[in-house]
C-alpha cells in the first residue's frame, strides 16, 4: 500500500490553524523516495538485491535500517515495479510529504501562553494530575530508562533542559536539520514535559524530574524538520535510531490519517525488541483513526483539560487507550522560553514520562506489562467515566497508582502471556473486575459434575444447583466454582461466602502440596475475599 498517490499529511497532533510546512527536497530524474519493507527473515536477501540495483545505478539506497531491516531508496517507478515482484519484498510504499497544521492556542494572549522566562519554578498542572511527584526517589542501584522523543528536535541550549552529548540525538535529514536545534519549538515543549530540570528554581519541573531527580537520559530523533514537516521515512528512521541507541520508551506527538504497512511493521518490530511506543490520538474531534497511534503496538493517547474532562479536539475511537493532560500545558520552548500549548501532542509526553518513570523502578518488566499497568491503574473516577471508553481510554495516567500496582504485583509473577514478547493488547482491554489479571479461560468441569445438555451457551444460571463442590481438583488445575464467572456469574452461589461453611476442609484436598494448589482458605481469599473460617 502506498501512503497516498501524491502525498500524505503527517502532522503534529495539534488542532488545526493556518500553519504550513516546508516542502520536501525535490528528487531528480523522475525518481521518488520509497520505503521497502521485507518479509521476516528475508531482509538480508532483499537488501543484497537492492545493492545490486544500486551498483548498476538503477536506484539509490538512502538508508538501510539495521534494527528494522527496511531500506529507504530513491528510484524511478519502472524499477519499483520490478522490486515489488521480488519474493523477499513485502511492500514498497511511496514516501510522502508531511506538514504541521498549527498550534491550538495561538489566539491566546501572551500572558496565557507563558511567553518569556519564568523567574521562579512552576509546576504545570499536568505534573500533579498524573501524580508524578508521589513516587519515591529512584534507588541508587537502579538507573533511568532512556526516553526518545521523535519530533522537531531539541533545544540543547535551553537552560531548563538537560544538556545532551553529541551522540544523544539523530537527524535523518540534511545538515541544516540538526537534532539539537529546534526551529519549531514543538519537540522542545514535549521534551520539557518529560524531563525539564526540576528543583532548580527556574522555569518548570517535569514528570521525570519533579524533585530534581537528575534524569537526563534522553535520546532525540528528529523525525520532523524545523518547519514542522517531515516524511514517513524520516520518522521510521528516527525510531530505528532510538532503539539502536538504547531507548526503552518512544514518544511521538505526531500523526496522520493514512495507514502504512511499513510503519505498522516497524512499530511491531520495535515493540517486540522491548520498546514501548506512545503516540498522540489526534485532534480532529472525531472518531477517525490517526496513525501511528492507532497501530496495535502503539499506545494511543487522548487529551483532557485541567478539570479532567475530555478536550473538545481530542479524537475518540476504539484504539484510544489512555489519557493525559493536553490543554494549555506549560513547558519549555525555543529561544530559552516557555509556552502554553494544547493538543494530544501535549498529552502524549505526560504518558511517555510516566512510563519512563515507573519502568525505571521496575526495570525487569516487559513493555506490555508497563503498558498494562498504566492502563489498569488509570484514573477514570475523577472524570466521572466508565472504566474504559473511546473518549478517555482507561482514564488519566496515574504514576503513583501504577507504581503501587507493580510493587504489589512484581512482573516476574505475571501470567505467561505477558512474558511473551509478541503478546499485545490494545484499546479497552483491561476488564473492570480484573483481579488483577484477565480470568483464565474456563476449563471443562470435572467428569464427576458434567454440565447438563440443556445448559445455555451464554451462562450457567440454569444449572447452578446441579454442580457439586469442589471444582478445583488439584490433579487437573480446574477452576474453583466461584471462579467460573463466564458460566456462573448469575448464580447466587457464586458469591462464595454464602457457601463457605458448606465445604468440608477435607473435601478433595484443595491444597495438594505437590502441585502448589491453593488451600480452601487460600482459594477463597483469592476469589471471594475470605471465609469466616479463614
Amino acid at each position: 500500500m502506498k501512503f497516498t498517490t501524491l502525498s500524505i499529511a503527517l502532522v503534529l497532533a495539534l488542532a488545526p490553524t493556518l500553519g504550513y510546512a516546508e516542502p520536501l527536497p525535490e528528487t531528480t530524474n523522475g525518481s521518488e523516495v520509497y520505503v521497502v519493507d521485507f518479509y521476516d527473515g528475508q531482509e538480508a536477501a532483499g537488501n543484497e538485491y537492492l545493492k545490486g540495483l544500486a551498483a548498476e545505478n538503477k536506484i539509490k539506497i538512502l538508508q538501510v535500517l539495521g534494527v528494522l531491516g527496511d531500506a529507504i531508496i530513491e528510484a524511478p517507478e519502472s524499477e519499483v515495479l520490478q522490486i515489488r515482484e521480488q519474493l523477499s519484498v513485502k511492500v514498497v510504499e511511496e514516501d510522502g510529504e508531511m506538514e504541521i497544521l498549527g498550534w491550538v492556542d495561538e489566539v491566546q494572549p501572551d500572558y496565557l501562553r507563558g511567553r518569556g522566562r519564568s523567574l521562579a519554578e512552576d509546576t504545570p498542572y499536568g505534573i500533579n494530575m498524573v501524580n508524578a511527584a508521589d513516587l519515591p526517589n529512584l534507588p541508587s542501584n537502579k538507573s533511568w530508562k532512556k526516553v526518545c522523543v521523535v519530533d522537531t528536535g531539541y533545544e540543547n541550549s535551553h537552560p531548563d533542559l538537560p544538556t545532551l552529548d553529541t551522540a544523544d540525538g539523530y537527524s535523518p535529514y540534511d545538515t541544516t536539520q540538526k537534532w539539537d536545534v529546534d526551529g519549531q519549538g514543538h519537540g522542545t515543549h514535549c521534551a520539557g514535559t518529560i524531563g525539564a530540570i526540576g528543583d532548580n528554581n527556574v522555569g518548570v519541573d517535569s514528570v521525570m524530574n519533579t524533585y530534581g531527580s537528575g534524569f537526563e537520559k534522553f535520546f532525540i530523533g528528529k523525525g520532523l524538520t524545523n518547519g514542522g514537516s517531515g516524511s514517513w521515512a524520516g520518522v521510521i528512521s528516527a525510531m530505528n535510531a532510538c532503539e539502536t541507541n538504547g531507548a526503552s520508551v518512544i514518544s511521538m506527538s505526531l500523526g496522520g490519517s493514512s495507514s502504512s504497512t511499513s510503519f505498522r511493521d516497524a512499530a511491531k518490530t520495535l515493540f517486540e525488541k522491548g520498546v514501548l511506543l506512545i503516540a498522540a490520538a489526534g485532534n480532529g474531534s472525531s472518531s477517525r483513526f490517526s496513525y501511528p497511534a492507532s497501530y496495535d503496538h502503539i499506545m494511543s493517547v487522548a487529551a483532557v483539560a485541567s478539570n479532567r474532562m475530555r478536550a473538545s479536539f481530542s479524537q475518540y475511537n476504539n484504539q484510544v487507550e489512555i489519557s493525559g493532560p493536553g490543554v494549555s500545558v506549560k513547558s519549555t520552548y525555543r529561544g530559552g522560553t516557555y509556552r502554553n500549548l494544547s493538543g494530544t501532542s501535549m498529552a502524549t509526553p505526560h504518558v511517555a514520562g510516566v512510563a519512563g518513570l515507573v519502568w525505571s523502578h521496575f526495570p525487569d518488566c516487559k513493555p506490555m506489562q508497563i503498558r498494562y499497568a498504566l492502563s489498569k491503574t488509570a484514573n477514570h473516577e475523577d472524570s466521572n467515566q466508565n472504566r474504559c471508553n473511546a473518549q478517555y481510554g482507561h482514564g488519566v495516567v496515574d504514576a503513583k497508582a501504577a507504581y503501587d500496582f507493580l510493587k504489589a504485583n512484581p512482573c516476574n509473577s505475571w501470567p505467561d502471556d505477558f512474558k511473551d514478547d509478541e503478546f499485545v493488547k490494545t484499546g479497552c482491554y483491561v476488564p473492570a473486575d480484573d483481579t488483577p489479571w484477565p480470568s483464565p479461560s474456563p476449563v471443562a468441569p470435572p467428569s464427576s459434575t458434567p454440565a447438563p445438555s440443556s445448559a445455555p451457551i451464554d451462562g450457567c444460571e440454569g444449572w447452578c444447583d446441579m454442580v457439586t463442590v469442589p471444582w478445583k481438583p488439584a490433579s487437573s488445575g480446574a477452576l474453583a466454582k466461584c471462579d467460573w464467572t463466564d458460566y456462573c456469574n448469575k448464580c447466587p452461589e457464586c458469591t462464595c461466602k454464602s457457601w463457605c461453611s458448606d465445604i468440608p476442609v477435607t473435601d478433595v484436598p484443595w491444597n495438594a502440596t505437590s502441585t502448589g494448589g491453593l488451600s480452601k482458605c487460600g482459594t477463597f481469599e483469592s476469589f471471594c475475599a475470605g471465609c469466616n473460617e479463614c
